[in-house]
């Protein structure tokens, strides 16, 4: 007998909009998510929240957390999260793209380096604002570009660059959702092989980055781009934020290698753990994709 759906109208947006609005508002994300998910049931179960208390545990959170996937991305999640801390708290992100920026003396190597970088530091969408925002900034000034080519830049190659590369928080999220639709549809295939072949339909994420290049050495500005460019080269005062006066904690004795190390030990563990399974001839489980990543990070 199919279950019977419930229309709850305009209440059915109303968790959504919660969280959005107390993200923004309070800017913790896991807080807000879990206020709108208790919203949620709260509307489902006749606003009765001893009994939505219940059924939050006991019908969602712990049911998610005793599938086959969900905790192993939440383990993957944690090790993908120390990486990132580990290369971040030792400087060599930083180190790295102080030596890129060093050898910058024109405006287009000033975009080609921002871009590099952001290709590069692909393990975290938020580390190119946090680690070249502050490093290119400086030199964006100096050769007059605009710090709004500068922002566009690390946009274009934060979120792009994780929803193509398999390795980061971004991908094995991703694969779990595939897992878990793929196990309630009962179908077979290998949800990280199915993440690969979609990599090529990503074309917002792989018109962006291929865009970059061809505005950094065509100079195609338009619009606000194109104003903002036409004030940086005039040497007029650009827009002030209130982080104009935050301090990079940059060591200049860290070596670049404090990154590259890590990352040649990631990708060497990972690879040699596919190979063990047969790669590239044969495809291999998620869950043993999610095993590799976890040992490598």
């Amino acid at each position: 007998m199919p279950e019977e759906v419930l229309n709850y109208g305009w209440l059915s947006i109303v968790p959504a909009v919660v969280a959005v609005v107390l993200a923004f508002a309070t800017r913790n994300v896991v807080l807000s998510l879990f206020i709108s998910l208790f919203l949620g049931i709260l509307i489902q179960f006749g606003a009765n929240p001893w009994v939505s208390l219940q059924h939050l545990f006991s019908d969602y959170l712990f049911v998610d957390l005793a599938t086959e996937n969900n905790p192993q991305t939440i383990v993957m999640m944690i090790s993908v999260g120390g990486f990132v801390a580990l290369i971040e708290k030792s400087g060599g992100a930083r180190a790295f793209a102080r030596a890129m920026a060093n050898s910058v003396n024109s405006r287009v190597k000033a975009q080609i380096a921002a871009w590099i970088g952001g290709l590069i530091i692909f393990f975290s969408d938020s580390g190119n604002s946090l680690i070249l925002g502050p490093m290119f900034r400086p030199i964006f000034d100096r050769l007059k570009v605009a710090r709004a080519k500068l922002s566009y830049i690390l946009d274009s190659t934060s979120s792009p660059v994780c929803i193509l590369v398999p390795i980061t928080g971004w991908g094995v999220y991703i694969m779990s959702i595939i897992a878990t639709e793929f196990e309630s549809l009962g179908i077979t295939a290998s949800d990280a092989s199915t993440f690969i072949s979609a990599i090529p339909y990503q074309f917002y994420a792989i018109l962006a980055l291929c865009l970059i290049p061809v505005v950094a050495f065509g100079k195609h500005d338009f619009g606000f781009m194109a104003k903002a460019e036409r004030n940086a080269q005039l040497g007029l005062p650009q827009e002030v934020t209130s982080d104009e006066t935050i301090l990079v904690d940059d060591d200049k004795k860290v070596s670049p290698w404090n990154m590259i190390l890590p990352l040649i030990v990631l990708l060497a563990t990972i690879l040699i753990m596919f190979i063990s399974w047969g790669f590239p001839f044969q495809n291999i489980a998620g869950s043993r994709i999610r095993i590799a990543l976890t040992s490598g990070y």
